[in-house]
Formats: C-alpha cells, sequence, structure tokens
C-alpha cells in the first residue's frame, strides 16, 4: 500500500517510512514479488513497483481460492492421516 501511495520507491525510503528493519522489509519485498504484486525498477539502488492496489487484491484472492481448493482436495487424505496419528497415540 506504500508503494501504491507513494509511488516508486527504494528499500531505504520505504523502511523509514514504515518504521520497520531493512532486513525485515526485504523479506516482505521478496514475498510480494513472488506472488507478482511487487516488480523491482534495476538501478543502483533498485526501486520498488507495485501493481494498482485491485489487480494486488485480485491476485491475492485468487492465490487464496488456490488454497482453499488444494486443501479441500487433500481433506479425506489429511483426516486419514489424523486417525493414524490418533491411533499411534493411544
Amino acid at each position: 500500500m506504500f508503494i501504491e501511495t507513494k509511488g516508486p520507491a527504494k528499500t531505504k525510503r520505504m523502511a523509514t517510512a514504515l518504521q520497520i528493519n531493512r532486513t525485515h522489509l526485504y523479506r516482505i519485498l521478496k514475498r510480494l514479488q513472488d506472488k507478482r504484486i511487487l516488480k523491482i525498477i534495476v538501478g543502483r539502488p533498485a526501486k520498488f513497483s507495485a501493481l494498482p492496489f485491485e489487480e494486488a487484491l485480485s491476485l491475492l484472492i485468487q492465490c487464496k481460492k488456490k488454497n482453499a481448493k488444494t486443501a479441500q482436495n487433500n481433506k479425506k487424505e489429511l483426516l486419514s492421516d489424523w486417525q493414524i496419528m490418533i491411533k499411534k497415540k493411544s
């Protein structure tokens, strides 16, 4: 949301504005890159830009739906494994 409202930014500017450690910020930025919400603008230092909020939100919703579908598809197997674990514990 910071990048969406303030425009492309360097990590130092973001860390200062958000009052968070740069190492933690890099982890957050990496996760957002992996989700294709954030892009790197090559340079020295690099800047980061974000998708428009509505597009980012749509991507996050798609990801959650995919995870829910995977969990639903694995439900029987997970419940079976759980029952086996309970029986072994008894």
